[in-house]
C-alpha cells in the first residue's frame, strides 16, 4: 500500500456478548444450485486430495487451515447496504469442532454445514466468529461452512460507500466522480466486510467471488473473470471472478461503479506463453490518460519479471476511486488507485511491484510490513534506473531522504512498528535505503541472486525478516546478521564526523583519516558499513574502501600523488548525516618536523570527542584532562606511537558539562630527547 501517512487502527467494541445468532432478512434468497463452483470449490480441486504445505506462520494458527474462500455478494448501489452468502472450505489440522473466525459489523443468518448442525457465537470485544459442529471433524476432514450475511451499520472500515458527487472531508475532498463502493482492508478491515481469519499469515489456496448489481455497473474483483451474465427480467448482472493462487484476506476486494474498461494491447507474454490482461477499470473521463500510460505498465510488468521472477498472477489491472484516503492498495490482481492518481508512474510502480512483495511473498506479521513496503519503494528506484539509468536511481533515493524530516523518518527502527503507525515512513523509505545499502555491501549479482532465491523459497506464502536475512546469508555464504541487526532491528543512522591530514615520507605519500561516529541518541548503536573515500588531486584520483566499526576509528591510506581533495561516500551509498569534512594538522614534504596538538573534534562535544596529535619522532604519549579548577578529571598512557598523526579519544559521560583543558605530553624514545607538550580548551555541552 501507498499510504504515506499513518493508517488509523481499528476501533474496538467494549463490551462482549455471546448468543446464537437467529435468521436474519436477507436481500433475495441464494438457493443451493447457485452456490457452485468457483464458490464451493476451484475445478479440479486439490483439496480433494488432503492438505497440502503453505508457508504459514503460528501468528494466524488456529487450528485448521483455510482452502477457499467463495463469496456471492448482492449491491443495490443505492445505499451502502449489501449482504450474501459465504462458501468457506477448512481443513483441520487436528480433531476439533470450534472454528473460530474474525467477523464485525455484520450479522449471519442460519448457517449450514456439510458435517451437520451448526451454532454460531459472537464475541463483540474480540470481533470474533465462532462457529461449532454438533460432532468434531477429524484432522484432513474437509468442512465447508455456508454462511449468509448481511453488513450492518454505516460505511467504512473495509466497505465504503459514494454517491455520485460526494466526499469525505477533511480526509479526502475528492469527489466520486460517480456512485461506488469497494472494499480497502489493510491491515485487518477485511472482517468487516465477509467472516475470514483475518491475519497476513493464513492464505486460503484460491478464492471466488460473485457480484451482482445493477445494469450499468461493472464490479471488478481479484483473478480472472468467469462470466458476467445479465438476469433478462431485472437486468442486474452478474460477474463471476475467481483467484485461483493462493491469497490473505486483506488482499481481497470488490470494487464496483459505472466504469470503463481499458486494456493494454500488446499486452505482456510471460516466458511461458500466457497471455497477462493488463488494464484499468476508471470513470470515463480518465480513459484517455490511462490509455497513454498502459505500455509504460506493460513495460514495468515486463522488467520486474525478468529482475526477480515471472509474473505470478492471472492478470493485472487498476481500479481508479475517490474519495480514497490513500494513493494505492495493492489488491492481488487488482490495485486499487486514488482517482486523481492513476496515471502517477511512481506510484503505478510501486503498486505493481506489490505483487511480487506483499502478494506474492506477503509478510508474515505486521512487525515485518518493511519487507512489503520496503522493497516496492525501492522497486520505485529500480524502475527509474532502468529508464533513466543511476541519475534516475539516485533521484528517487534522494526523495527518500525526506529533506527536514529525515531525522524524524530515518531515527526509527524499522522492524515493529507501533501498530497505530503501521505505514509511517520509516518502512518505506528506510526500508528501500536498507534494500539499496544491502545491494551496495554484497554487490549487484548477489543482490538480486538473493531477491530471486527469496521469491522462490516462499512462492505464494509469508515469510519474515528472519527468512529474508537467511536468504542473504546463505546466497552469500556470509553472515550479514551484523547489517540486519543495526539497520533494522534498531534505531538510527550514522552521523559521520571525518578528519584527514596529508604527509609525505620515504617516497610515499600518506593520508590520516580519522572517522567518529556521533549518535544522536544513545539508543543509536555504532554502525559498520563499508565506506568509500575518493581522494582527488594532482590530476588523480584514487577511491578506497575503509570498514568504519568503532565510534572512533583511524585508517592510514598510503598513495602515489598528493590529493588536494576527499569525498566520503561519493555515490551516496549510505544513509547517513555527514558533517562537514576538516584538516587536521600536517606538514607537506616530510615525516612532521615538529609535536602539534590540533582542536578536538566535534567541539562542543557530548559525551565524547577526538584529539588530534603529531609526534616526528617515536614517543610514548600521555594525556590529562582538567576541570577550571586546575583538578585532573580523565587522562591516561597513549602508548609509544611512531612519527606521524594520531588521536586519543575521550569519553566524557561521567563528566559535567563545563569548559575542559586537555594536556598531551610526548616523551621521545630518542637519547637526548625532550618532552613536548601543549593544551587546549574544550567544552562539554549535554
Amino acid at each position: 500500500m501507498d499510504s504515506r501517512r499513518p493508517h488509523t487502527a481499528r476501533a474496538v467494541a467494549t463490551m462482549t456478548v455471546a448468543l446464537a445468532f437467529a435468521a436474519v432478512s436477507l436481500p433475495w434468497r441464494v438457493s443451493a444450485q447457485e452456490l457452485r463452483p468457483p464458490f464451493l470449490a476451484p475445478e479440479n480441486s486439490a483439496w480433494e486430495a488432503g492438505p497440502r504445505l503453505l508457508a504459514r506462520m503460528p501468528a494466524a494458527d488456529r487450528g485448521f487451515d483455510v482452502v477457499r474462500y467463495g463469496l456471492e455478494l448482492r449491491l443495490p448501489m443505492t445505499d451502502p447496504s449489501f449482504g450474501g452468502v459465504e462458501s468457506l472450505l477448512v481443513l483441520p489440522r487436528q480433531t476439533m469442532s470450534s472454528f473460530v473466525l474474525d467477523a464485525a459489523s455484520i450479522s449471519v443468518g442460519i448457517i449450514a454445514s456439510n458435517r451437520g448442525v451448526v451454532s454460531a457465537t459472537s464475541d463483540t470485544l474480540q470481533q470474533q466468529l465462532t462457529l461449532t459442529l454438533a460432532q468434531p471433524a477429524s484432522a484432513g476432514d474437509s468442512v465447508l461452512f455456508i454462511i449468509p450475511f448481511q453488513r450492518v451499520g454505516p460505511p467504512g472500515q473495509g466497505w465504503y460507500y459514494y454517491p455520485k458527487g460526494a466526499s469525505d472531508p477533511p480526509r479526502d475532498v475528492t469527489p466520486a466522480g460517480d456512485t461506488i463502493g469497494y472494499t480497502m482492508s489493510e491491515p485487518f478491515d477485511a472482517h468487516f466486510w465477509f467472516p475470514c481469519v483475518d491475519d497476513p499469515a493464513s492464505k486460503a489456496r484460491s478464492a471466488g467471488i460473485a457480484v451482482t448489481v445493477p445494469q450499468g455497473y461493472t464490479a471488478a474483483a481479484n483473478g480472472t473473470l468467469v462470466s458476467a451474465q445479465a438476469d433478462p427480467v431485472t437486468g442486474w448482472v452478474r460477474y463471476v471472478w475467481n483467484e485461483s493462487k493462493p491469497i490473505t484476506p486483506y488482499l481481497m476486494c470488490v470494487t464496483v461503479s459505472k466504469f470503463s474498461h481499458v486494456t493494454a494491447f500488446p499486452t505482456y507474454r510471460t516466458s511461458d506463453g500466457r497471455d497477462i490482461p493488463i488494464g484499468y477499470y476508471v470513470w470515463p473521463a480518465s480513459e484517455a490518460q490511462v490509455t497513454s500510460l498502459l505500455p509504460s505498465v506493460v513495460d514495468m510488468v515486463d522488467f520486474f519479471s525478468r529482475t526477480f521472477r515471472e509474473y505470478p498472477f492471472e492478470k493485472y489491472e487498476m481500479t481508479g476511486v475517490a474519495p480514497f484516503f490513500y494513493g494505492g492498495m495493492e489488491h492481488q490482481t487488482l490495485t486499487t488507485l486514488h482517482s486523481a492518481h492513476v496515471t502517477n508512474t511512481r506510484l503505478v510502480d510501486h503498486e505493481l511491484a506489490h505483487q511480487w512483495w506483499g502478494d506474492y511473498v506477503t509478510c508474515g506479521t505486521w512487525k515485518d510490513i518493511w519487507l512489503n513496503e520496503g522493497f516496492a519503494s525501492y522497486c520505485e528506484a529500480l524502475y527509474a534506473e532502468h529508464v533513466s539509468g543511476a541519475p534516475g536511481l539516485n533521484q528517487v533515493l534522494q526523495g527518500f531522504l525526506g529533506g527536514p524530516s529525515f531525522a524524524s523518518i530515518h531515527g526509527r527502527q524499522v522492524y515493529d512498528p507501533p501498530m497505530s503507525e503501521l505505514f509511517n515512513l520509516a518502512e518505506y523509505y528506510k526500508g528501500a535505503w536498507v534494500l539499496h545499502m544491502l545491494r551496495n555491501v554484497i554487490g549487484d549479482s548477489s543482490f538480486f541472486s538473493v531477491l530471486r532465491t527469496y521469491a522462490g523459497r516462499f512462492p505464494y506464502g509469508n515469510a519474515v525478516t528472519r527468512d529474508f536475512q537467511d536468504v542473504v546469508n546463505a546466497v552469500t555464504g556470509s553472515n550479514y546478521d551484523w547489517f540486519f541487526n543495526e539497520w533494522i532491528l534498531q534505531p538510527g543512522y550514522p552521523v559521520y564526523d571525518v578528519a584527514w591530514g596529508y604527509y609525505s615520507a620515504e617516497g610515499q605519500q600518506g593520508i590520516q583519516v580519522f572517522i567518529t561516529q556521533q549518535p544522536p541518541l544513545q539508543s543509536y548503536p555504532v554502525f559498520r558499513m563499508p565506506i568509500e573515500l575518493k581522494f582527488s588531486g594532482s590530476g588523480s584520483d584514487t577511491t578506497v574502501v575503509v570498514v568504519d566499526s568503532l565510534l572512533v576509528q583511524s585508517f592510514e591510506v598510503r598513495l602515489s600523488f598528493h590529493p588536494t581533495q576527499l569525498s566520503v561516500d561519493p555515490g551516496n551509498k549510505i544513509l547517513k548525516v555527514l558533517r562537514p569534512l576538516r584538516t587536521i594538522v600536517a606538514e607537506k614534504g616530510s615525516s612532521p618536523r615538529s609535536f602539534r596538538v590540533g582542536q578536538n573534534y566535534p567541539n562542543p562535544f557530548n559525551p565524547s570527542t577526538t584529539i588530534p596529535y603529531q609526534v616526528p619522532v617515536r614517543s610514548r604519549v600521555t594525556y590529562e584532562v582538567y576541570n577550571v579548577l586546575g583538578q585532573p578529571v580523565a587522562g591516561g598512557d597513549a602508548g609509544i606511537q611512531g612519527p606521524g598523526f594520531h588521536t586519543v579519544h575521550v569519553d566524557g559521560s561521567a563528566l559535567p558539562s563545563g569548559i575542559y583543558f586537555y594536556q598531551i605530553k610526548a616523551a621521545p624514545l630518542e637519547e637526548g630527547g625532550r618532552m613536548w607538550q601543549d593544551v587546549r580548551k574544550m567544552t562539554l555541552m549535554k
